[in-house]
């Protein structure tokens, strides 16, 4: 049975999207990974996920685009077989570290632009799954992946 705080049911009453489900166990680096998306999309159109994630203080991710060939970039993509697709990401700026490479901290906020499937009206789960690498001033983590779910209905 899913239990959720008083303020997330308030959430979903008032507005038009459903929080995720939020991940048992975050990596070490992160403190908050969540996705929100509409309760329900048309079949075949375009609708959009709120992604943010907060980077613990004193760690760092990379940059979708690092500019360094040995850091693992952030990414966001879809579980293997899903029936949506991803149409573009819109990223938050990222800045230089001491060694010139983009990384992002702090609180990051992504949108995805997101496409419904085409077929039968149907409750359906996205699965968005989050791969990042945490890194402080003198070492890295292992890269780690978050899975955020949505049941979104499709009409």
């Amino acid at each position: 049975m899913l239990t959720l705080p008083v303020a997330a049911i308030v959430t979903m009453m008032v507005s038009n999207t459903v929080p995720s489900v939020m991940p048992q166990a975050l990596p070490g680096f992160l403190t908050e990974a969540k996705a929100s998306a509409p309760k329900s999309v048309k079949k075949g159109k375009e609708f959009s996920v709120a992604l943010s994630f907060t980077v613990k203080p004193g760690y760092h991710v990379y940059a979708p685009k690092p500019g360094d060939e040995n850091a693992i970039p952030t990414s966001v993509e879809l579980e293997d077989g899903s029936a949506y697709k991803i149409a573009s990401i819109k990223w938050p700026d990222a800045h230089k570290d001491p060694m010139g490479v983009m990384i992002m901290s702090g609180k990051v906020d992504v949108t995805l632009q997101m496409v419904a499937p085409a077929a039968k009206s149907a409750k359906s789960i996205l699965k968005i799954k989050l791969r990042s690498q945490g890194c402080d001033d003198s070492s890295c983590l292992p890269p780690a992946t978050v899975s955020l779910l949505s049941v979104i209905e499709v009409k």
